[in-house]
């Protein structure tokens, strides 16, 4: 077991570049303004988790038929992109109507759940992916640009529009975006060998997945073949 252990930026743009590559590949993750690692986390549904790092190498990943399915559903929506993130008004008020539907723990607000104290807020290079239906926002989800990587930190919807798998469609329109800006991985945060909350990260292509365990990337089947020995 591994103590959490934190980066604080020392500058404005710290994380920008090969510096989140770097970070990202040895096991590393934001949390708020900073760079943090665990294999350790506690939640009030099943305590004490083991928890891993994970990545998609983007030369192996394919759609699979479901997930086509997923995007074909937002089809009738208008996506947008945008490499500069912008939190605006309508983000608030939709994080708020996520966040009353779920159940289980996050922050306050999209400004708290990105953002502490620390003078550097644009230590990260972050961007967005927003999902409108006609001009009201059904969905946005927020992550961060490296050189050759780029990682997924949030994810919200409008439970109006579950049915939409809005959550799985956000990380599958980030995946493309990483595809159509040359990246070569994308890190969407840790999963577990339990059921937990976390599994469905293991559905985004077994094929492309490789999992940070004894501090070195092993492909996941090999990992999952681990789990019963």
């Amino acid at each position: 077991m591994t103590v959490d252990r934190y980066v604080e930026p020392e500058s404005a743009n710290y994380f920008y570049s090969v510096v989140l590559d770097h970070f990202l590949g040895m096991g590393w993750f934001r949390m708020k303004n900073k760079m943090f690692t665990t294999d350790l986390i506690i939640t009030e549904e099943e305590g004490f988790l083991d928890v891993y790092w994970m990545r998609i190498d983007l030369k192996k990943f394919k759609l699979s038929k479901s997930q086509e399915k997923i995007l074909r559903s937002t089809n009738q929506f208008s996506t947008e992109a945008n490499k500069q993130l912008s939190v605006s008004a309508e983000m608030e008020r939709l994080f708020q109507k996520y966040k009353r539907s779920i159940d289980f723990n996050i922050a306050n607000t999209v400004i708290d759940s990105l953002y502490d104290d620390s003078p550097f807020n644009d230590s990260f290079d972050s961007g967005m992916i927003t999902i409108k239906d006609r001009n009201k926002l059904i969905a946005f989800g927020v992550f961060d640009a490296g050189m050759q990587s780029m990682a997924g930190i949030m994810n919200i919807y409008d439970p109006a529009y579950s049915s939409h798998s809005l959550g799985k469609a956000l990380i599958l329109k980030k995946i493309q975006y990483a595809l159509d800006n040359g990246k070569e991985y994308f890190y969407p945060g840790y999963t577990t060998r339990v059921v937990s909350k976390f599994s469905y990260k293991k559905t985004f292509c077994p094929d492309a997945i490789e999992i940070f365990d004894q501090n070195v990337w092993i492909p996941f089947e090999e990992w999952d073949d681990k789990k019963d020995k």
